[in-house]
């Protein structure tokens, strides 16, 4: 499996892009400090997801900042994504893990601390928790958790360190993570 830096996560809406495109506001966020980018577009057909997905991954070449595909093994493959992010109405993290293979990063959402306890963290490499408040960009999502229900995820974990970033495996230099910063 695979790290990822967390620090500042950009979840695409192409509604919200439309402006100038996912591609372009990928690119000027990751050099505003975006560290990861997450395709999602539940509106658009295969074809056009994976059009998207290759842009994306073309304005993010040399980089060093990972393509996340929301909830599309598929496209996440053909794309060649270096992850892919599911829910809990997704498909289980195992079945996800054979399709993808031991280097693709696979995240998951969670809702509840008991959804949170059933994270596997030898197959899941991060978890993203909540809503902890309400969004407009995601239309029925659950019901916000607030500071407290995070904290309640948090707590009813057993193991912590899948809801944290994994230990890093360093390229560059020990000690160190993908921007050079100290882990």
């Amino acid at each position: 499996m695979r790290t990822i830096d967390l620090s500042v996560y950009l979840v695409l809406d192409p509604e919200l892009c439309e402006a100038i495109g996912m591609a372009e506001t990928a690119a000027r966020a990751v050099t505003g400090g975006v560290t990861a980018v997450q395709l999602r577009d539940k509106t658009c057909g295969q074809a056009q997801f994976v059009a998207a997905g290759r842009a994306l991954k073309a304005a993010l070449a040399g980089t060093g900042v990972p393509l996340i595909v929301n909830d599309n093994v598929a496209a996440a493959v053909e794309i060649g994504a270096e992850g892919l992010h599911l829910g809990q109405g997704d498909m289980p993290a195992h079945e996800a893990r054979m399709r993808i293979g031991p280097d693709m990063i696979l995240g998951i959402s969670v809702e509840t601390p008991e959804h949170a306890a059933a994270i596997d963290p030898r197959l899941v490499d991060y978890v993203g928790a909540g809503p902890v408040f309400a969004t407009e960009t995601k239309p029925g999502h659950a019901a916000p958790t607030g500071f407290e229900g995070l904290a309640a995820i948090i707590a009813g974990r057993g193991h912590r360190r899948a809801l944290r970033q994994p230990r890093r495996r360093h390229r560059r230099g020990l000690g160190r993570g993908r921007s050079g910063r100290r882990a």
